[in-house]
């Protein structure tokens, strides 16, 4: 690593060798999401974990993640808020919204994403509405073996998620350790936005007014699901407000912020 002002960690594996480097005048880590957790308890749960006690500053991808790292580990910095590209990103003329129909982030490799507490939630709401049209989206393999009639598109390109969140009646996903740009993104796009009661998503959309929280389990998934696809008026309300709530929440803007928060903590070490 050749010798800078400024040098960015942003993964727990590459923030040894930040700490290691003696060639840079501000070591920063960005912080995306609670590491440890990607891992049992273990050796790595550990390793990741005491990166956060390196003394690096701190760029925190939610509100949550930054308070977690200042309380417990007294690590600091500011946090952001993930964006999206409004260009993409947007109602789309000429696209129809289908009422019953849903998009599902899903992601079964990835443990954090939830995988089985979203499966029984569409099993389920299929059995309370069996109208329902499940669009699965996020994996690279077909899923087989379910036990309910669904599509799954696999990969998407960016064109195609703002085509799939404008003709779907809602987005469904788990966040459950940092929240992620994706119901960001569905609703710059006018999807209402279905998520579990986690402390990552709710320290951004600190109201229920922008989004449906869920309890972490497939019962009360399903019902709150069903019930909001059974009230487009509640619905409409949901997506028009979570629309005016991400307007300003463009990358651009992201971005900006960023860089004058860094700038200020550089100058001030």
């Amino acid at each position: 690593i050749p010798p800078g002002d400024i040098c960015v960690a942003t993964r727990w594996d590459t923030a040894y060798r930040l700490y290691a480097l003696n060639n840079t005048l501000f070591k920063v880590y960005l912080v995306q999401d609670f590491e440890p957790m990607f891992h049992g308890m273990g050796s790595h749960y550990l390793f990741a974990e005491n990166t956060y006690r390196m003394n690096f500053y701190g760029i925190f991808g939610s509100p949550w993640l930054h308070d977690l790292m200042r309380d417990r580990y007294g690590f600091n910095g500011f946090a952001f808020r993930y964006g999206y590209n409004p260009a993409i990103y947007r109602p789309l003329p000429g696209l129809i919204r289908n009422p019953d129909q849903v998009a599902v982030y899903i992601r079964p490799r990835t443990i954090r994403r939830g995988f089985e507490l979203l499966m029984g939630a569409l099993q389920i709401l299929k059995r309370l509405r069996p109208q329902t049209r499940i669009v699965l989206y996020g994996s690279a393999e077909p899923i087989t073996g379910l036990p309910f009639a669904c599509e799954q598109p696999g990969l998407l390109g960016q064109d195609q998620l703002a085509a799939l969140y404008n003709s779907s009646a809602l987005l469904l996903l788990t966040s459950l350790t940092n929240y992620s740009i994706i119901p960001v993104e569905a609703m710059a796009c006018g999807a209402a936005v279905v998520d579990v009661r986690a402390p990552s998503i709710q320290s951004v959309f600190q109201s229920d007014q922008h989004l449906l929280l869920c309890d972490l389990n497939p019962w009360d998934m399903a019902r709150r699901t069903a019930a909001l696809l059974d009230a487009p008026r509640e619905r409409d309300r949901l997506a028009h407000n979570a629309a005016d709530f991400v307007r300003d929440m463009t990358w651009d803007k992201t971005y900006r912020d960023m860089a004058r928060r860094l700038w200020d903590a550089f100058g001030a070490n």
